[in-house]
């Protein structure tokens, strides 16, 4: 079969050693991975910040919520080509994954927050516990969790939107413009080793966050 349309997992593991050898290799990497998880830790902020206001105000959550259908009902490729109209190139990646991300953080968060224990909100009311401590005790406790799964699910959607915009706007210097330069000359080795190389990535941010939430 020709080495065009797929190659050996020997000749891709061989291509991927021969890449990891170059600056080029790790700069892209550096790039593409500080863009995705700046988006990536925005989003969790962001989502958890807007649940919590959700689960506050109504009047908040009948404003925001339709804004949040939207951003997770819209196209990765349809935000991409609207973005590159309003940002720059290299900021691309990371509004991206920022509105890609944040539907996925809002959504789980606010269900945890509205399964907190009603009993023991009363309890704090009634024993005037401070706000820092109910925040802490109560809500941290039964929200982390939500929180954690969230985050775990959401970090390999920041990659895959992340790198489908940089190879969208052919970002210079990142994983998807790599990727993008692979297709152009049929480099299918080129290919499949940049997706392992996404792929582990993913992986090792997924496990880096799994313990930072433990």
């Amino acid at each position: 079969m020709s080495d065009i349309i797929i190659v050996s997992p020997r000749a891709t593991l061989a291509r991927l050693f021969a890449l990891a050898k170059g600056l080029d290799f790790w700069q892209s990497i550096g790039t593409t991975l500080g863009r995705v998880m700046l988006g990536f830790v925005l989003a969790l902020c962001a989502g958890v910040l807007i649940s919590a206001l959700c689960a506050k105000l109504r009047a908040f959550h009948a404003l925001i919520s339709p804004a949040i259908n939207v951003l997770n009902a819209v196209p990765i490729a349809s935000f991409t080509l609207l973005a590159l109209m309003a940002f720059h190139p290299s900021n691309l990646s990371v509004f991206i994954a920022f509105v890609t991300v944040l539907p996925i953080i809002f959504y789980n968060t606010l269900k945890g927050i509205q399964s907190t224990e009603p009993k023991l909100l009363e309890m704090a009311t009634l024993f005037k516990v401070p706000l820092h401590k109910k925040i802490y005790f109560i809500y941290f406790k039964t929200v982390r969790p939500y929180v954690a799964s969230a985050a775990s699910s959401a970090i390999g959607f920041a990659w895959k939107s992340g790198v489908a915009a940089e190879l969208i706007g052919i970002v210079r210097g990142t994983i998807g413009a790599n990727l993008h330069t692979a297709r152009i000359f049929l480099n299918t080795a080129d290919l499949f080793a940049w997706t392992i190389t996404i792929i582990l990535l993913s992986y090792l941010t997924e496990r880096v966050f799994r313990f930072v939430f433990r």
